[in-house]
């Protein structure tokens, strides 16, 4: 249906531009951790945890780091029309101490980091230019004594953006009753520019404890619980002739979401097998659009949905000597409801308000990925060389049925369409460091590559190419530099 298959326009075959941008419009609090989401997104998320080898360390530290990720750039005929691209300041401390026969410590990070958006120059229709300024603290506290290992961490990152967005162009139809009551009523009703601020607090809880079983194995069990809010406030003018809903309009968009993460594993520091574990997860995100109706005809809300994600993963890490084997599988279920409607647009032989809405639903999806990696650690008198790569596959298999309400003889075909990608993702990572005496300096390069190949013959698209023009896309590229002291 046009309604909704408007949303979805083009072929794609290349996911780069889909996979980063979606990413990026749902994690402005994740600065400096894109890689991190990732991973999230294709069914292997973290939890940080402070472990038996940080605790017997023993040595005090305090890290600066800066780092500059080049996250996607779109280029049309070899000019760049897109850039996301993040820069990341912060500063770390690990102070361990003993307290009688246990061995504790404290680990903190303050971050500063930047996110950067612009597509100005894109073959889009919406185009905005914005900076993200991001905020991250976190703290942790961990013991242990004889054979228990037990700790907690709490993390806090928030950010506001203000934000305008410009319309370039309006959607438009072959059929006048579509354009007539639908397409033409949306230029004086949103006009041009919609402005307004994003806003965003992200918070969480990780709790871990560990027994060791034998001089070789031990067993953990680790779990995190975050909690994420956001709210899009958008304002806009409407010019229409009907003077109870001409002037200043806004509407808010505020989204709740919470991530449950739960680890299972067996972990050994002598044996081959350094861990072996199995991790649940479950992701939970609503949203509501709020109007904010001038007058009674309006509707209260243009909207609402909800994404629900369960899944579990198994992982190993085997070492032999200078190298390290990495390999997991996951599998995750989907669902998702959403509903969208315009505010009256206007109205019908003076009386009869018009608005249009559609519903979109997955009654069916699910994920299969697979893992596998490698590290090469090398030492040359004061440095130390890691080097390594990764290869994760994610087969996404959806579909989506979506029905359309549309006023006064507009017609509409459902979407009832199956959508499957199989997305690729190949992560190549070095880091170097040199370290004399209590002074450490680390650099760190990551390169990430995504492809994605569609599956499925079914109408809905997610990227359009014009003919004749020439696409390229760049990106994927982590740069980081770390200097630490030790005390």
């Amino acid at each position: 249906m046009h309604f909704i298959r408007s949303i979805f326009v083009g072929k794609s075959h290349r996911l780069f531009p889909t996979f980063f941008s979606t990413l990026t419009a749902v994690s402005p609090t994740l600065a400096s951790q894109w890689n991190e989401s990732l991973y999230n997104l294709m069914g292997f998320p973290q939890i940080q945890t402070i472990t038996y080898t940080d605790l017997y360390s023993g040595e005090h530290s305090i890290t600066a780091t800066i780092g500059f990720d080049d996250v996607y750039r779109k280029k049309i005929n070899q000019k760049t029309t897109l850039t996301i691209a993040e820069q990341s300041n912060g500063l770390l401390f690990r102070l361990p101490f003993h307290v009688g026969n246990t061995r504790q410590l404290i680990a903190g990070e303050l971050a500063h980091d930047f996110s950067y958006f612009n597509n100005l120059s894109d073959q889009t229709s919406f185009v905005s230019r914005c900076r993200v300024a991001n905020t991250h603290l976190s703290a942790g506290w961990a013991i242990t004594r004889g054979a228990g290992h037990l700790g907690c961490s709490a993390d806090f990152s928030q950010s506001a953006t203000p934000l305008t967005i410009n319309i370039k162009s309006f959607p438009q139809s072959a059929d006048y009753l579509t354009d007539e009551f639908f397409f033409d009523l949306l230029v004086p009703t949103f006009g041009r520019e919609l402005t307004g601020k994003v806003q965003t607090q992200n918070s969480g809880f990780n709790i871990w404890a560990g027994h060791r079983l034998s001089k070789l194995y031990l067993v953990a069990v680790s779990m995190r619980y975050t909690d994420f809010k956001a709210t899009w406030r958008c304002r806009y003018t409407n010019t229409g002739s009907k003077a109870s809903l001409a002037g200043q309009r806004q509407i808010d968009i505020p989204i709740d979401g919470i991530d449950k993460t739960a680890r299972f594993s067996l972990l050994s520091t002598k044996s081959v097998l350094k861990d072996l574990s199995v991790t649940v997860f479950q992701d939970k995100f609503t949203y509501y659009i709020d109007n904010n109706r001038p007058v009674t005809t309006d509707f209260e809300s243009l909207g609402d949905g909800n994404f629900n994600r369960s899944g579990a993963t198994l992982s190993g890490r085997l070492t032999q000597r200078s190298w390290e084997f990495t390999g997991g599988l996951s599998g995750a279920r989907y669902d998702f409801e959403a509903f969208l409607r315009t505010p009256v647009l206007g109205y019908y032989a003076i009386f009869l308000p018009i608005s249009h809405s559609a519903a979109v639903k997955f009654s069916r999806g699910q994920s299969f990925s697979q893992q596998i990696g490698f590290d090469k650690n090398l030492i040359f008198r004061n440095f130390k060389f890691l080097a390594g790569g990764q290869y994760t596959h994610t087969l996404y298999d959806f579909w989506i049925e979506g029905t359309a309400d549309l006023m006064l003889g507009i017609e509409s075909t459902p979407l009832d369409y199956p959508l499957k990608y199989s997305l690729s993702l190949f992560d190549f990572h070095a880091e170097a460091i040199w370290q004399k005496g209590p002074f450490a300096l680390k650099y760190i390069f990551r390169q990430m590559i995504p492809f994605g190949r569609r599956l499925d013959n079914s109408p809905i698209h997610l990227v359009e190419r014009t003919a004749g023009y020439e696409y390229a896309n760049r990106g994927g590229q982590q740069h980081q530099f770390n200097f630490s002291v030790y005390f």
